[in-house]
């Protein structure tokens, strides 16, 4: 929800209505996300493999693998940060931990734009969340070919550290999601 807000406020195409769907929990899940979603199956060892694909979700991928580390998966937490408006539950779900390192499964049909995933917050909440050393974005520009199967064209994995000001950064993104829910009347659907 950071994320989407930091694109309202940053960006012309996150509109206003977007925003608070967002908030409100409103959101329709869409082809990409679903695709998506498939893709995090894969890597979790789900689906069924067969002549070098993948079926999954009704979804037939080739050239994606199971993560071979083994790691915890879909792990969730709540930590709080202290705000002005009080303590503030961040609710975080990481795709894969190994030791002190996350790792976050990403997919695009657009071209990988490194830029674009460095400005996100999520990484920043998930290394101070979880008090992580890195985190690695692993990237996969996926396209669906004209047989159906979903393929991936290129794949960048992003890593990523925390910095000092990095819980300072947050906090004052968060403050800022707070009293913007507040100033429209919808407090109620960020209290926990």
């Amino acid at each position: 929800m950071l994320d989407s807000y930091r694109l309202y406020k940053t960006t012309n195409w996150k509109s206003y209505t977007d925003i608070v769907s967002t908030i409100k929990k409103e959101v329709v899940e869409t082809e990409p996300m679903k695709v998506g979603r498939a893709v995090h199956h894969i890597k979790e060892g789900l689906g069924t493999e067969k002549y070098g694909m993948v079926l999954i979700d009704g979804y037939i991928f080739r050239g994606i693998e199971k993560e071979d580390k083994k790691y915890i998966s879909e792990l969730k937490i709540t930590p709080k940060i202290q705000t002005p408006y009080g303590n503030c539950i961040i609710s975080m779900v990481a795709d894969a931990i190994y030791g002190n390192e996350i790792k976050e499964y990403k997919t695009t049909q657009s071209p990988i734009d490194i830029g674009r995933y460095m400005e996100y917050y999520q990484w920043r909440c998930y290394l101070w969340g979880f008090c992580a050393e890195k985190i690695i974005y692993e990237v996969m520009e996926i396209n669906q070919c004209k047989d159906g199967i979903w393929k991936v064209k290129n794949t960048e994995k992003i890593s990523l550290c925390p910095y000092i000001g990095m819980e300072e950064d947050i906090r004052l993104l968060v403050e800022d999601m707070i009293a913007f829910c507040h100033s429209q009347g919808l407090q109620n659907y960020i209290l926990e």
